[in-house]
């Protein structure tokens, strides 16, 4: 009898110690998991289906070869964690039309305020707390060189990014940081071919208006303003002069902007009288020259079609037409 009991004190002991074991394996696992659910961390990898091209071409996507900075921050500090980067490059291979980078940025659960522009810049180490790049707008270029400078609608808030179920995925809008101008000129009772060759933008009086960067300007990756530069004369050479036509301006905006046959970026300004702006244009090898004809402001991201007529008496400005020059929603940055 008393070995009996011996057998099943044994056997009891055992199963609790058994039990006991299991336990501690099953709190042990629970534990891990928690762990490695805070510290999860996703790679935060970009793609980008906007319009931003270095030369002003419709399109819907960069050409190949482009690259976007995207700085990810925590609130009230730049380095989303310590040592991160803060400028980190993503470039667009058309092939496929995916997004990748040399530097791979993780996320955890810490929200993160995103950031982007277009082109991308090295500044300094990358590392270190910036808010604006620098930019360039040549007083003298051919068309479809100039550089369409871009720069995201920032993510913070609510729309923060983290490894978080329902906040791994961010929508960028691009928004483009300077004015775009253009002309629509056609021809009316003039005997000659009428080739567009180049034309010209100056302050018509000791204005400060009409800008270059000659000396140093830049450009705010927060909010697209410019800052710098030096009045100056912008004048364009067209890539390919253009043969003007006697179709006149539709009143359409949408068909408008199929007939522009020339057209740039400038800085934006605000605030012009009548008369302010001298426009140039060589045509047939002769100048032409107009003043606006309207008060206006050239404000980001709008593109301002100016329509003239060539008569045999000279040129003539007709009107300015004020229409959005697209802000492009972008895809997704996709928090694997």
């Amino acid at each position: 009898m008393s070995n009996l009991k011996s057998t099943l004190f044994i056997k009891m002991k055992k199963s609790l110690i058994i039990t006991l074991m299991l336990a501690f394996l099953l709190i042990s696992c629970s534990k891990q998991e928690s762990t490695d659910t805070f510290n999860t961390k996703s790679e935060l990898a970009v793609k980008v289906g906007i319009l931003p091209t270095k030369a002003i071409i419709s399109g819907t996507i960069f050409p190949n070869g482009s690259s976007i900075g995207v700085q990810v921050r925590k609130t009230d500090q730049f380095n989303y964690q310590a040592g991160t980067m803060t400028n980190i490059m993503y470039t667009y291979t058309a092939a496929g039309a995916t997004w990748a980078t040399a530097t791979p940025f993780y996320l955890t659960n810490t929200l993160g305020e995103v950031y982007a522009y277009y082109p991308y810049v090295s500044v300094g180490d990358n590392l270190s707390a910036f808010t604006t790049i620098p930019v360039t707008i040549d007083a003298t270029a051919t068309t479809g060189t100039e550089t369409d400078y871009m720069y995201a609608t920032p993510l913070t808030g609510v729309n923060s990014v983290s490894n978080e179920v329902g906040k791994q995925n961010a929508n960028l809008v691009m928004n483009h940081a300077f004015t775009q101008i253009s002309f629509y000129i056609y021809k009316n009772n003039y005997s000659g071919t009428g080739v567009l060759t180049q034309f010209k933008i100056e302050d018509a009086a000791a204005t400060t208006f009409v800008k270059t960067s000659s000396t140093a300007m830049t450009m705010n990756i927060e909010n697209g303003n410019l800052v710098g530069g030096a009045t100056g004369i912008i004048t364009r050479t067209l890539a390919t002069p253009v043969t003007l036509t006697s179709v006149a301006p539709d009143a359409a905006i949408l068909v408008l902007k199929t007939q522009v046959n020339a057209t740039t970026i400038l800085v934006p300004t605000a605030s012009m009288a009548i008369g302010d702006i001298k426009f140039t244009f060589t045509i047939d090898g002769e100048t032409y020259t107009a003043t606006n004809t309207t008060a206006i402001s050239w404000l980001k991201g709008k593109q301002y079609i100016y329509t003239a007529r060539l008569d045999g008496t000279g040129l003539v400005i007709l009107s300015a037409i004020i229409t959005d020059w697209d802000t492009q929603p972008g895809d997704l940055i996709d928090i694997k």
